[in-house]
This record gives structure tokens, C-alpha cells and sequence, in this order.
């Protein structure tokens, strides 16, 4: 696993390094979203609207698991600077859309420089319908608790890179968010990502595009949680990659030879060695051979070269 932060768009091709080990031809795919939410979308205002209803005119909630006795409306700052607006006491039981589970605020930022996503150039604005920003339109993300805040998403099917929109809470501090999957009826750490302060980024582009390799070609059950003490963050969407491997390659690499668990070239290049779901196992420049670590184990792999690629096996 391995953690890439740049700026990526929405939708974009990705040609794998994949081992299937029939055919002659490249083949390029494209990685679907298996999964995509964005809060600031029409869908996601009616649905907090729908489980955070308010009170009546007694005061009492008219749904039980949202205390806030006002209905939910996004949020106005107090003034200009650069100041933040939550809807808090919100439902933190009932799951939205009937599958996602949030367990912090959700919040706005004034004064906050670009709203410009980093990621394509839109933004993840809201209309504000009162207050200083009142008919203005502001960003709006989910802000989790510290220490016990979550987003926790619906087992999906698969799960290649998990491509996160984020801001941190604070000028000059960074943070940190994490990682969990279910397994073993219990959240289990993946990771623990870094989060720039809000200075890092902010006279250019709204958020911050985290993306992480989770790798699974199998069901999966994520979230996304603040564990710890370190400043807030925001999260305005996510993404996840479905996993899926696409076809690679020559029948054979001409310069390549294999004796035992060592590979032998006849000039200088890089190799590259993947395994059977297309995951990159090794990779390095060889200006004559290359012992294979015993570490990779026995097992079918793709070996390509700059001059194709073939496939081994290791007894």
C-alpha cells in the first residue's frame, strides 16, 4: 500500500500493470467508481434535512435521534474572516441513505480564500439561506469529532484507491485522519494519513486530494475516522476505485532469461514484476541480472521489461 497526494480528475483512465496471462495485446481500462459522495450535492442537503427534521412546537424533536430542535440548513460564519459555522447535535444514529453513518458536524468556512476543488476545478458549495452569507454560497464538509468521529461507508464490493477531498481545520497545524476496515467484527487501522494546514493550500484550490491504495479484490467494509487530539478536518467527498485488473502484454520479453530465481538481461533496463491480480511486487534498474528475493515467495508471475514482458513461474 502506498500513499499518493496529487491533484487527479473526477474521471480519468488508468492503465494497470495487470497479469493476465492470455493474449498478445495491451489493454487499457478504465477504473470505475465504485462509490462516490459529495455533501454538498442537492441529494445529501435533502437527506440531512430528512433526518434532521427539528422539533415541533413543543420542542420536541420530531425524530428522536436528532437532538438539534432546528431543522438542518447549512450554516452562516459570523462575519468575513476566516471563520467556521457548524450545524451540531445532529443524527448521529440513523444511517443516511441507509448506509452511510456520520458521527460529527457538519460545517462551513468563511474568508477561506480559493473555493476552487483541486481535483477538477468545481467546487463543493452550498446556498447559505441566512445569516452574514445569507443567497451566498460557501463550502460545506463533514467536520468529524475528535477522538471518536467517523464516516463510516457501506460494505462495497471491492476497493482499489480511496480518493478523499479534505481540509484541515487550522491555519497553521496540521492533522491526520485514518483508515479502518471491519474485519474480525472489529475497526481495524489501515492507516493513518497526514492532513496539510489550511495556509498550505488555500489561496489556490478549496481542498487537498488524498488518494490511498487500499487494494482489495474482495468485499469491504471502510471508514474514515478522527481519532485523536490533532486539529479537525473536513471532508467533502469521496471516492473509491473499484478494483479491477486489466490485461497486460507480449507473450515474451526479447533480452530476458530466467535460470532458477534469477533473471538475466542482455543490456541495461528496469524491471518490473507483478503478481497475478496485477499488484507491483518489485521493481528495479538491472544492468545484468536480478535474483528474485526469496521474500516474493513461489509463485506465477509478470516480468516486464522495456522490451516486453513474459510470464515466470518460481517452484
Amino acid at each position: 500500500m502506498y500513499i499518493i497526494n496529487f491533484i487527479i480528475m473526477k474521471t480519468r483512465n488508468l492503465l494497470l500493470a495487470a497479469a493476465l496471462f492470455a493474449g498478445t495485446s495491451l489493454s487499457i481500462s478504465a477504473q470505475k467508481l465504485i462509490l462516490s459522495e459529495d455533501f454538498s450535492t442537492a441529494e445529501w442537503q435533502a437527506e440531512l434535512l430528512r433526518l434532521n427534521p427539528g422539533g415541533d412546537e413543543f420542542g420536541i424533536p420530531k425524530n428522536a435521534n436528532a437532538p438539534n430542535l432546528n431543522p438542518y440548513a447549512p450554516p452562516s460564519p459570523a462575519d468575513g474572516t476566516n471563520k467556521n459555522a457548524s450545524y451540531n447535535n445532529m443524527n448521529v444514529t440513523d444511517l443516511y441513505f441507509d448506509k452511510y453513518k456520520l458521527n460529527g458536524d457538519m460545517e462551513t468556512i468563511g474568508g477561506i480564500g480559493s473555493d476552487v476543488c483541486a481535483a477538477d476545478g468545481g467546487n463543493h458549495n452550498v446556498s447559505i439561506p441566512a445569516g452574514f452569507y445569507s443567497g451566498q454560497m460557501l463550502p460545506l464538509g463533514f467536520r468529524m469529532f475528535k477522538t471518536t468521529g467517523f464516516l463510516e461507508l457501506p460494505e462495497i464490493a471491492s476497493a482499489d484507491s480511496i480518493i478523499l477531498h479534505v481540509r484541515g481545520g487550522n491555519n497553521t497545524t496540521a492533522t491526520q485522519l485514518t483508515i479502518q476496515k471491519w474485519e474480525s467484527d472489529t475497526w481495524t487501522t489501515i492507516t493513518n494519513l497526514p492532513v496539510q494546514n489550511r495556509a498550505a493550500f488555500y489561496a489556490s484550490s478549496v481542498d487537498e486530494i488524498i488518494k490511498y491504495k487500499i487494494g482489495s479484490s474482495t468485499p469491504i467494509k471502510l471508514r474514515i475516522a478522527h481519532l485523536d487530539t490533532q486539529p479537525y478536518f473536513q471532508i467533502y467527498q469521496v471516492d473509491i476505485q473499484e478494483f479491477a485488473p486489466s490485461a497486460v502484454i507480449n507473450p515474451e520479453a526479447v533480452g530476458l532469461k530466467q535460470m532458477g530465481r534469477k533473471l538475466i538481461v542482455d543490456e541495461p533496463t528496469k524491471i518490473s514484476i507483478y503478481n497475478t491480480i496485477g499488484s507491483l511486487m518489485l521493481e528495479k534498474q538491472v544492468v545484468n541480472e536480478l535474483e528474485i528475493p526469496a521474500s516474493l515467495g513461489n509463485c506465477v508471475f509478470m516480468v516486464k521489461t522495456s522490451k516486453g514482458s513474459q510470464k515466470i513461474s518460481l517452484n
